[in-house]
């Protein structure tokens, strides 16, 4: 599918980041066919670990403790996979 955006949380900082993310998040302008994952792997304590995948590429990472700036980091993994899409990496073309 074209600029499918799919969710992969588990915990609440993680569906609260990816309501951010998913808040912010404009399709790119591309011929071509992507989905973007936000996947998260909980990690000991309370903090939890977010990626965002553009077609099995990591475009974003970041540690999410409760104290993190959740909508700063959505926006800054928003911004980073934006320009990657844009870019023409990971794209699938079908001809």
């Amino acid at each position: 599918m074209r600029g499918l955006v799919v969710d992969e949380t588990i915990t609440p900082q993680g569906r609260t980041f990816y309501t951010e993310f998913y808040g912010v998040w404009q399709s790119p302008p591309v011929d071509g066919f992507y989905t973007v994952e936000v996947r998260e792997k909980p990690t000991p304590g309370r903090a939890a670990l977010v990626r965002v995948f553009v077609n099995d590429d990591v475009t974003f990472q970041a540690r999410l403790q409760p104290r993190t700036d959740i909508a700063e980091r959505a926006l800054q993994a928003a911004r980073r996979t934006y320009g990657y899409v844009r870019s023409g990496q990971g794209i699938l073309q079908i001809y």
